[in-house]
């Protein structure tokens, strides 16, 4: 053979090597520019859908009814606590075991899924059992300094149901673990749009034709909600072809087991950012009354938006991130964390935030027909949502690698550090207290995230 011959011989074989590796190079990335931008979409209609379903209550509900509507709305948060982490837990596990068979489903899969799944039921009806004993004993008009008559004649049965709804909700959320190992962020967020679409709209037909009372109108949204979130873990079966098995109690026991210690820091870290979040308003009610909590709620969720979808956004990280760790390309990590850290962090949170900050009199009025100016209110939220920013970034990163004990026993130690701060502050400044306690109390883990994560890519730590 020709030497010129055999060196297109050697160089042909490179080339297509070349060519697969360019491919599955873009491939990778494909779904990970999908996946965030599918989940950010999906964010962002949640978070449009909320804002429209806050300006008609803000329009159509009393000043006292707003207040307790802002306190309950603030409860559909708190499914990523009552599931004691485990839903975080699984999609780390599952995502790895996933990467593992290369992206091909089995039974193993199948299995360990129905095993937290059913785990969750459990706990759900152990959560409903307190609620029934507890629940209806708790004086909320005293609690909630609530004035108006006819939200005493129920308000202790109606954050009931509220309670048990959410219960039965927490296993259904698992159907995002599901989506989400499997790279399929851009399904879930689908159907997590249209889930708030109809949340939306079914919202605004009751209260501008005023099909129901109150208590019944709030009722029947977290209904719908519920209803809506089993027809999503329905999707997912059907997607994944599997059925519901019934599985030996011993291996479901032990595939709890298996991921109970992590998902015991999942659950810590989870409780102390739900304090943190879902609780400000409720102490806002607790503090000014229900009429404080509903104005101190709508400048919350200006920048709550900008939180949302900068979460949203990582999301799509998450797999990647996971990935990348366990077949050893921390490279790859480091630079996702980067271009987070310092190119969409700076923009949601700088940019935008100081937007917000600076037009929020206007954008309140358009949005509520709310008459609230309030510069050091939205500027201590707008610093809070900057270091919420960095400190997720970090934190999602540190989750994605199952490096959850330390953040979660720190968010932990925060938790008290709010109350206090919370109730010492709100004595001189009131809401703006809740405000400045947040800020205070974000601030350490600026520093703490970051060197961490910092230190656990540099020891190329992952425990997924």
């Amino acid at each position: 053979m020709h030497k010129l011959e055999i060196d297109r011989a050697m160089i042909k074989p490179n080339n297509k090597k070349t060519e697969l590796g360019i491919k599955n190079l873009f491939n990778r990335y494909r779904s990970l520019v999908l996946g965030s931008l599918a989940s950010t979409f999906a964010r962002g209609v949640q978070t449009v859908s909320l804002l429209i379903i806050t300006g008609i209550a803000a329009r159509y509900f009393t000043k006292e009814e707003f207040g307790l509507w802002a306190i309950l709305i603030s409860f559909l948060y708190s499914g990523y606590a009552l599931d004691f982490g485990y839903r975080s837990a699984l999609t780390n596990r599952l995502t790895a075991m996933v990467a593992d068979s290369s992206g091909n489903a089995n039974n193993k899969q199948r299995d360990f899924f129905l095993s937290i799944f059913y785990f969750q039921f459990i706990i759900g009806f152990a959560g409903i059992a307190l609620i029934f004993f507890f629940g209806m004993y708790i004086p909320w008009g005293n609690i909630l300094k609530i004035q108006q008559t006819s939200i005493l004649d129920y308000i202790g049965s109606l954050i009931t149901v509220i309670l048990v709804i959410l219960f039965l909700n927490a296993p259904l959320l698992c159907s995002s673990s599901g989506f989400s190992a499997y790279h399929e962020l851009h399904i879930d967020s689908l159907l997590h749009s249209a889930q708030w679409i109809i949340l939306m709209c079914a919202f605004g037909l009751i209260n501008i034709y005023k099909m129901f009372s109150f208590p019944t109108m709030i009722i029947l949204f977290f209904v719908v909600f519920l209803l809506l979130g089993f027809i999503r873990l329905l999707f997912l079966f059907k997607r994944r072809k599997w059925t519901l098995v019934f599985l030996p109690i011993k291996d479901q026991w032990n595939n709890v087991r298996d991921i109970s210690r992590v998902s015991f820091d999942f659950f810590l870290l989870n409780i102390s950012a739900m304090t943190v979040s879902m609780g400000s308003t409720f102490l806002a009610g607790y503090l000014g009354g229900l009429a404080g909590a509903g104005d101190f709620s709508v400048v919350q969720r200006l920048f709550t938006l900008l939180i949302t979808a900068h979460m949203a956004f990582m999301s799509g990280f998450v797999p990647s991130f996971t990935q990348n760790a366990r077949q050893g390309n921390w490279k790859g990590v480091l630079k996702k964390l980067n271009f987070n850290l310092y190119i969409v962090v700076p923009f949601l949170f700088i940019v935008l935030g100081g937007i917000v900050f600076l037009f929020h009199p206007f954008i309140l009025k358009i949005w509520t027909g709310l008459s609230i100016k309030n510069y050091f209110l939205t500027g201590l939220f707008a610093l809070y949502a900057l270091l919420m920013g960095w400190a997720n970034t970090n934190s999602i990163l540190l989750n994605s690698l199952g490096l959850v004990k330390a953040q979660a026993l720190w968010s932990f130690a925060i938790a008290p550090m709010f109350l206090f701060l919370t109730f010492y502050f709100a004595k001189t400044l009131g809401v703006e207290g809740i405000a400045l306690a947040s800020v205070l109390s974000a601030l350490p883990g600026v520093g703490y995230f970051t060197f961490y994560t910092r230190k656990a890519i540099k020891l190329r730590r992952i425990n997924v």
